[in-house]
């Protein structure tokens, strides 16, 4: 501070920055206390306004964008003006130079160029004075304090406050910052989590079954049907690792499998009747039958095969989950124009058409419930969904006469035959 300001005046000025400075700290939400430490800056330097801009560059430009202010009560709000809420660089292109290299910009109104003269013109600004917002050498924004009635002479403790203000502030959005990356990673990982433990359920649940058939049966069991189930055992192991390591890959679940697509064209025929085959023992432990429709003679599509076996996986176990026991259960392959269309049909309740806007978002709960005890975590669909759209495809949801549900997936064709 300045050694040879009143004493009266220093000591004010110090309370202020160790009372924001303070603030800063203790609180968990900074868009809470704006008003608050504005209005102290604005107090101690007598200003008729104090505000914080935030910075960011769009398409080479730097933008404003007014955060929070504080003005004098005879004065009306700014924040309503359009040209305060996303100030261009264009009109301070001076200012902004000055305070993106960790400068002050102070003065009066004559003491300007044109752009800056005319803008505080038209913003009633008789005096201002800026000061940078910077940490990690990041161009947060600005601080800043204007006088719109008198002509104010910044003095050196006005220009060292607000200095050491935006110091602090800055330090407190990065800090902000970096608590909203570590709780968006944290809740990513539980996420990925979530989903593993979603997509791991269906195998571990083909080998568990099997187990207990081969268990109760090796003394009844031919060799042939014994390699059979223990094939289908080795298959269910293999789509386990197949999807844990997909899910190691991806570090966030929004990019689930998207970078690492292999996308050729593959005949789903084979694809249906391998998933049909895994899972036709979890349906039967319900009374269910599983009746697969895929002719050969469909064309291939384009997509990834062990994808497309985690999305058949998800529709055919939520098909059976859903539906009543002793009910059937239909995968139809098909050709519509240049798309190839897989259908799973239940002769479940169907949803309701005020929850059918909800199907495919993450985690969502609808009052239609498992029949059989099942869990239900809400991510299977979504899932499909996310994986659907990285292969440049299409899901839907379709009511099936007023009974049952039907659920289609729609790949692009190729003009490859399915199965040679």
């Amino acid at each position: 501070m300045n050694a040879n300001a009143p004493p009266v005046r220093q000591v004010a000025y110090l309370e202020t920055i160790i009372k924001v400075q303070q603030e800063l700290l203790a609180c968990k939400e900074l868009s809470s206390i704006y008003t608050s430490i504005l209005s102290d800056i604005r107090q101690a330097t007598g200003a008729s306004r104090a505000y914080f801009f935030s910075s960011q560059l769009h398409d080479t430009i730097q933008v404003y964008t007014l955060v929070a202010e504080s003005c004098e009560p005879s004065l009306s709000p700014r924040t309503d003006i359009t040209l305060l809420q996303a100030l261009p660089h264009s009109y301070v292109p001076h200012w902004t130079v000055i305070l993106m290299h960790s400068g002050l910009v102070y003065g009066k109104k004559d003491d300007f160029a044109s752009e800056e003269k005319f803008f505080m013109s038209s913003q009633n600004i008789q005096s201002i004075l800026l000061a940078p917002v910077i940490a990690e050498q990041r161009f947060l924004g600005f601080l800043g304090l204007d006088d719109c009635k008198n002509v104010h002479e910044w003095n050196t403790m006005d220009k060292e406050m607000l200095q050491r203000l935006a110091a602090a502030l800055a330090y407190a959005l990065l800090h902000e910052q970096i608590v909203q990356d570590l709780m968006y990673a944290r809740q990513e990982q539980l996420e990925l989590m979530e989903m593993l433990a979603h997509d791991l359920k269906n195998p571990l649940s083909a080998i568990l079954l099997t187990a207990e058939v081969l268990m109760r049966n090796q003394d009844k069991l031919s060799r042939e049907e014994m390699e059979k189930r223990l094939t289908n055992i080795k298959q269910s192991v293999l789509r386990m690792k197949d999807i844990s390591d997909t899910m190691l890959q991806s570090r966030r679940s929004t990019q689930i499998m998207s970078t690492t697509l292999c996308l050729e064209p593959i005949g789903l025929t084979n694809v249906i009747e391998t998933v049909a085959d895994a899972l036709r023992m979890q349906a039967a432990a319900k009374g269910q039958r599983l009746v697969v429709e895929a002719s050969k003679e469909v064309p291939k599509a384009l997509g990834d095969r062990i994808v497309v076996m985690q999305v058949l996986e998800n529709l055919i176990s939520n098909a059976i989950k859903f539906s009543p026991l002793g009910k059937k259960i239909w995968v139809r392959l098909s050709k519509h124009d240049k798309w190839i269309h897989i259908e799973v049909a239940d002769e479940g309740p169907g949803v309701k058409e005020e929850e059918r806007h909800r199907l495919f978002q993450k985690r969502a709960k609808l009052s239609i419930k498992p029949t059989g005890g099942e869990s239900s975590t809400g991510y299977g669909l979504w899932i499909c969904k996310t994986l659907i759209e990285a292969m440049h495809g299409k899901i839907w949801y379709e009511e099936r006469q007023g009974y049952g549900a039907t659920f289609v997936v729609a790949l692009r064709s190729t003009t490859e035959v399915n199965e040679s």
